[in-house]
């Protein structure tokens, strides 16, 4: 063996010790991770609105006062589901 390569064996020696011997820490206590678990529930159902209808013969005032009264039938329907969608499962707790 040469100079060079005893004197590159000492060197590598000396740098892979130090690296065998030290341990590493535990960086503080451990972490809880929460998985979620999905929740059998039913949705709320919003049952369908019972529309006024209009009466055969009925006049112009009567046509305005029954589509009124439909549009606002709607509306609170579109209410009740916009309400069922923000929670679907109102037993279910968050």
């Amino acid at each position: 063996m040469t100079r060079l390569q005893r004197w590159l064996i000492a060197i590598g020696i000396i740098l892979t010790v130090p690296a065998c011997a030290t341990t590493r820490t535990i960086p503080g206590p451990p972490t809880e991770v929460l998985i979620p678990v999905p929740v059998p529930c039913e949705p709320v159902q919003a049952p369908a609105p019972v529309r006024p209808k209009v009466q055969p013969g009925a006049g112009l005032f009567d046509l305005a006062k029954t589509a009124l009264a439909d549009r606002r039938v709607l509306e609170g329907h579109v209410e009740r589901l916009e309400a069922a969608n923000k929670n679907p499962c109102p037993e279910a707790k968050q």
